[in-house]
């Protein structure tokens, strides 16, 4: 899948591909490696800004906004030292740590449903937009690594109390990974795995806790510009929409997303059209690109699979607290990326690493033995 998302780049999107341009960057890097490695360790801390290192949440003249990029950057100079530059095998190389985190989250979805392991193979492994999107060397390759690194250990600190200090430390780089790549992601992830501890705490009231932090995480959300106007979280996130709403006249798939307010009624009007975009485009009647197809058909499919799962769902199983925070946390990114996102492309690739934590429950709460087609499958 690597070479082949490197290959659509390559020769079909030309210059004008992430991917490309990064690899272009990237040997720059790799030459700077050479010849000059003090100055490639040292200019990943040098901020060519007259602000320096503050504006940690803007979008743009930022230094921790360009650290994304960079992050990639001195990666892509470290696999240039084997590929010296070759695209496809940058690709390769890259897809290493990302295939190695997503076996890390197969052990979580494994332990807990440890009869439906073809299930978790196709919701972790499987998914098409989940393996195309996390080929490439973009940030949600990186970002998925850092995901699944703080979910294993995070599981198995609650789970199995062992390596204590080993797990802790882990679970902090990689959320301070997730941090630097996309702080969004970070933001919407800390209540979640909070609310998880809570819950595995008090695992009989486990939903109703999710329900309760949530509740006090969005209060405190719209409440605290009001105490200190620095904590506008609300105008971060519209500010954010303002941001990719300028280039988006530049993008073939381009929609219409409503203006996003500072306010909590503005917030509430619009999450409707957020989590319809970020959960559900593109429809299969949308006519943006021949490559949007697939996409638009693995969509109505897991549509499909959710009023299928309301109908045929095993019933009377205990609910892992883990399960609710993968769709807890998986649907707050849906309406993140809807709030703010309005183009498709962006959309289906910011959303892809979370849909296994969606789509894995599902898959393996229905109940398929009713089907004889899926008796020989689900016995594997």
């Amino acid at each position: 899948m690597a070479v082949l998302y490197n290959f659509i780049n390559n020769y079909y999107y030309h210059e004008v591909a992430d991917a490309t341009s990064l690899n272009k960057l990237g040997i720059e890097e790799y030459q700077l490696l050479l010849h000059n490695p003090k100055e490639y360790f040292t200019s990943f801390f040098q901020s060519p800004y007259n602000n320096h290192y503050s504006g940690f949440f803007d979008i743009v003249d930022s230094y921790w906004n360009d650290l994304r990029t960079n992050i990639i950057l001195k990666l892509l100079a470290i696999t240039d030292l084997l590929s010296f530059g070759n695209i496809f095998i940058n690709g390769l190389l890259i897809n290493f740590p990302i295939f190695l985190s997503s076996v890390l989250l197969f052990k979580v979805f494994n332990n807990i449903y440890p009869g439906r392991k073809w299930f978790v193979i196709i919701s972790v492994f499987l998914l098409p937009s989940v393996v195309y999107f996390t080929s490439g060397f973009h940030r949600d390759g990186l970002i998925f690594i850092g995901v699944c690194i703080a979910v294993y250990h995070f599981y198995f600190l609650l789970k199995k109390k062992d390596r204590v200090l080993m797990r802790l430390i882990a679970i902090l780089l990689s959320l301070i990974f997730v941090l630097l790549l996309r702080n969004f992601v970070f933001v919407m992830m800390v209540p979640a795995m909070i609310a998880w501890y809570i819950a595995e705490k008090r695992g009989k009231y486990a939903l109703s806790i999710f329900f309760i932090c949530y509740a006090f995480f969005l209060a405190v959300f719209f409440i605290a510009p009001q105490i200190n106007p620095k904590l506008n979280g609300p105008k971060y996130v519209s500010d954010r929409q303002l941001a990719f709403m300028r280039p988006a006249g530049y993008a073939s798939s381009t929609i219409y997303i409503s203006p996003l307010f500072p306010n909590f009624r503005s917030f509430l009007n619009n999450a409707p059209q957020a989590f319809n975009h970020g959960a559900m485009r593109p429809y299969l009647s949308e006519n943006f690109s021949l490559f949007y197809v697939p996409i638009a058909v693995e969509v109505f499919l897991y549509e499909a699979l959710f009023i299928f799962y309301l109908f045929y769902r095993r019933r009377g199983q205990k609910t892992e607290p883990f399960i609710y925070f993968g769709v807890f946390f998986s649907i707050s990114m849906f309406l993140g990326i809807g709030y703010t996102i309005p183009i498709i492309g962006s959309i289906v690739r910011y959303r892809c690493i979370y849909m296994p934590f969606s789509i894995a429950p599902m898959l393996c709460n229905i109940d398929w033995p009713k089907w004889k087609i899926f008796r020989l499958f689900s016995t594997l």
